[in-house]
Formats: structure tokens, sequence, C-alpha cells
């Protein structure tokens, strides 16, 4: 679309990490028809509530965020953290626009949803090949079965389809809810080395292989990426949003141990398994949206550091309540005092 000055728009987990990003964003375009579903009003998980929202607020773009962040206790996978529900409100808020012929649908998974048959660095041709679906095998990853299911609508109903998946890698940054059992890998080390730090435990267990090579994106350019889709003139299909950059994770680990100033010492959850590398084509997004992130780990590292110990207290105080969430301001990536509001 052209402007975003006059839809009407959903956003579902519009008051999360990435959500309250995203409407900010808006907002600051000039968006003023944003309606953001409480669970409390509109349980997502459930179709009916879906046709119920779509009828209440009939909309003409749905920016479908919303997620049970925190991997479940009994689970703990971080190499696939979709759990059922999530992929159920996926597939409901599809189903539901497509009845209601909603305009347009932009849904957001990250890159544990890529199949492992995909060749580095990930690129959306390997996803929108049915050939690669068919001959070969997903395995039990619920990102990667949404992901077919969609890249079958697309081929369906073609030049009509409505449809865009942006696929992300890791995401940080200030704002974040920083839960030990968080699908986002950075906010549970910097968490977990917090609180061994606090209490003064003499081991950091962290999440991960120590040799994963990880692009890492900055929480304020996934959004410019997720806007810049919807403001261009693509009308379905997959777009990476990342860096471009991959980091070696133990090396990001050990930056986040001198800035808590942590001294004791660090082992993984994971070496068990072969090191991974989590690398992105993003030559589409750039092509067609003028994606183009600039803000390294580096810079924003630090930041996100800086903003949780500044915030740390609160988060420990009210990360037992759902419906709080931060309000603050991040113009020019400027972080100021956050104010929480229920």
């Amino acid at each position: 679309m052209d402007t975003l000055t006059q839809p009407k728009i959903i956003v579902t987990g519009g008051d999360g990490f990435l959500g309250t990003y995203v409407v900010k964003l808006l907002q600051d375009q000039g968006v003023r028809n944003v309606f953001v579903p409480r669970s409390k009003h509109y349980d997502l998980y459930e179709l009916e509530n879906v046709h119920r929202l779509f009828r209440d607020y009939p909309p003409d773009l749905v920016i479908h965020l919303a997620s049970s962040c925190p991997l479940s206790q009994e689970s703990n996978n971080h190499n696939d953290p979709y759990n059922q529900p999530d992929m159920c409100m996926c597939k409901n808020i599809l189903a539901a626009a497509q009845q209601h012929t909603v305009p347009e649908v932009v849904t957001v998974l990250d890159y544990h949803s890529y199949p492992g048959w995909c060749d580095h660095p990930l690129s959306e041709d390997d996803l929108e090949d049915l050939s690669n679906w068919n001959a070969k095998d997903a395995g039990n990853l619920l990102g990667a079965t949404y992901l077919k299911e969609v890249v079958e609508k697309n081929h369906t109903l073609g030049e009509k389809s409505n449809i865009i998946t942006c696929i992300t890698s890791e995401i940080y940054g200030p704002g974040d809810r920083f839960q030990v059992q968080s699908r986002r890998l950075l906010a549970a080390a910097i968490r977990i080395i917090s609180d061994a730090k606090e209490q003064q435990d003499s081991e950091a267990i962290i999440p991960g292989h120590p040799d994963d090579e990880i692009d890492f994106l900055y929480i304020t350019e996934a959004v410019d990426g997720i806007v810049a889709a919807i403001k261009s003139d693509v009308t379905s299909g997959i777009i990476n949003l990342a860096l471009g950059k991959t980091h070696r994770w133990r090396n990001v680990v050990e930056q986040v141990v001198a800035y808590l100033e942590y001294d004791g010492e660090m082992s993984w959850m994971e070496t068990d398994r072969q090191p991974r590398q989590v690398a992105f084509n993003v030559s589409r997004a750039k092509d067609r949206t003028g994606f183009n992130p600039s803000i390294g780990v580096e810079v924003g590292l630090q930041e996100t550091v800086q903003w949780f110990c500044t915030h740390r207290r609160f988060i420990l105080e009210n990360e037992a309540d759902t419906m709080v969430q931060w309000q603050t301001s991040h113009h020019n990536q400027q972080i100021t005092d956050a104010v929480f509001v229920k």
C-alpha cells in the first residue's frame, strides 16, 4: 500500500515487546486507526473469537504479532519455541481473514521456522518452492508446518493472495521482558547472567551452543523492516529481515558478561549437538522494501544491557503480570525512562 494514514489496522500482540514498537512507529507515521485487541476480550486461540474480532472491527490490515513468548517449562526447547497454541492463533488469523476478505495480513515468525533442509544463507526462494516441501522432511517444527500452509495458500491464490510473512533473525533490544524461559536467546542470557551475579552463583548456564553463528537484529530495525514491507508494493510472499552478519554466540555472551561485570564461569546447555549457523539472505528485503539495517551488535547490545540494568527491579517486580507493558520513547534509538501502565 502507498500510504498508512487511512486504513484500519489490527495489531495482535500490540502490547508486547515487538508489538509496542510496531504500534509506536505506525503512530509516528500518522496512523490513527490502530486497534490492539486484548486477550481477555478476544482469545485468539479460539477461531470464533477471531471471527468476532473481525466483525467488531473490520480491518484493512492485520499485523499478527501475538504469541505466548515464554517457552513452556516442560519443553525448554530453544530450537523450536513455537508451541501449538501459537500456531493455532496464526492459522485462525489466516482462516478468518480469508473468510472476512481482509485485504492484507502480515505475520511475523523468526528463524526457528526455517526447516533444516534450507541452505545457508537462508533464502525465501527455498521456502516458496513447493517441490522442496514435497520432497524433504520439515520434521516436527510447528513454525515450518505453518510456513508450508502459507506457501500453499500463496500458490493457490496467486495474485489474489494477501499474505506477507516476515521472518526475522534473533531480535533483541530495550523493552524486552528478559525472561529466563524467553524464546529470545539474548534476552534470556542477559537475565540468566544478571541473576547469577545477584545471587553470587559461581556458574551461569547459558542456552544454546557456544559456537552457534547467529544473526542478531536490533528491535527498531526489525520494526522498520516490518513496516517497510507493509508500505511497499509487495502483496504476498516471504521476506527475510536480518542484519546480514552473523556473530559467534560465545563471543556475544562474553560481551554480556563484561557489561554486567560477572566473574563466574559459563556453561552451555546444548554442547551435545553440532553448532548451527543462522545466516540470512536479505537481498529481497533490500530490493523490494529498501530495508537496510545498520545497527551492529556492539552498539545494540550495550544499549540493551544498559536499559536492562536500569529497569531490572521493575522487570522482576512485574514479570508475573502479563498486562504490564512498557511505554517508552525510542526516537532515534534514544532510550528514555520507562513507565509501567497496568
